[in-house]
């Protein structure tokens, strides 16, 4: 009896230096790990899943579908690149027009990870006289059976104040396409809900699509709570799978992720887009409104290969 107790608490060790800590995941009896919506993974499944470039967060909120598409496909992260930000938003009326001000909305610089982690004035929450927004986001390549996956992901130390429509992309170069049905998209916020005593959870899978040769980008509403809820996290997420044009080698492939957030209110009604060659996202509004949203850097990761 003691030596079966001992396999078994072996395997588990096992199993758990093989996957990783995914720390978020339940264990059953039967041996599977259990994510939020009590879907059953193996070892392997788990294992593919990290390899694909999904967090532990996205795993443990995949839901049935996106599982099911991606379980079985063998991936592995062969470049990332992850950049950190810091955004100084300037309380300027919201009834000041463009033309009326001569300063920026906002005006957002690269941080360290050390300064993004362990600023200690920093807060989860904006208030009314906090005026920093604090980002980090992530741009993976991995290879995904026979083609190279491309994502970036996006997520809040200091939540923003205004809770709008952002729009989040990943650029790529002419000498790739997009695999047609690889498109996906995802915005994860969970929050706790102090009214009705509940752990609340709100995930976004429908954004609007721009799709080009250049890449792609998604427009979606970012969650806003209601009397008595408060965020406890907030992120973004969206990937696609790439293909060969054509027949020409490439020795190296790069994926530009990039994100712009709304600090005033906008209607979803302006294009957007990836342009170049900067491969950063476009909108097209008014001035007014394209002075609306913040500018980040791209966070590039390329890889070189024979392909």
């Amino acid at each position: 009896m003691k030596k079966n107790i001992l396999f078994v608490l072996f395997m588990f060790l096992v199993m758990f230096l093989t996957v990783g800590s995914v720390s978020a995941l339940d264990f059953n009896e039967e041996g599977y790990y259990v994510n939020y919506f009590n879907i059953e993974m193996t070892e392997k499944n788990v294992s593919n899943l990290l390899g694909l470039g999904f967090t532990e967060q996205q795993i443990y909120y995949m839901q049935r579908e996106e599982f099911d598409n991606n379980k079985d496909i063998e991936g592995e992260i062969v470049s990332q690149t992850t950049k950190y930000y810091k955004t100084e938003v300037f309380e300027i009326p919201e009834i000041m027009t463009y033309s009326l001000s001569s300063e920026p909305l906002s005006r957002t610089v690269e941080i360290t990870e050390e300064e993004y982690y362990n600023d200690s004035e920093i807060s989860i929450l904006a208030s009314d006289t906090v005026t920093t927004e604090y980002k980090r986001m992530t741009t993976t390549i991995a290879k995904a059976g026979s083609y190279y996956r491309y994502k970036n992901d996006l997520s809040w130390r200091k939540l923003p104040k205004t809770r709008s429509y952002d729009v989040i992309s990943i650029g790529m170069e002419s000498d790739l396409s997009i695999v047609p049905t690889s498109y996906n998209f995802s915005a994860i916020t969970d929050y706790d809900d102090a009214y009705n005593g509940i752990c609340g959870l709100d995930i976004i899978t429908n954004p609007t699509w721009s799709k080009s040769a250049n890449g792609a980008a998604a427009r979606f509403k970012l969650f806003q709570p209601n009397d008595g809820q408060t965020v406890k996290s907030m992120s973004s997420s969206m990937y696609y799978d790439v293909q060969k044009r054509n027949s020409t080698t490439l020795y190296v492939i790069n994926a530009y992720g990039n994100y712009k957030h709304a600090q005033r209110t906008v209607e979803p009604n302006y294009s957007f887009g990836v342009s170049i060659p900067s491969f950063e996202i476009s909108i097209g509004a008014s001035p007014a409104v394209v002075e609306s949203f913040d500018s980040m850097s791209t966070a590039h990761a390329a890889y070189y290969l024979t392909w």
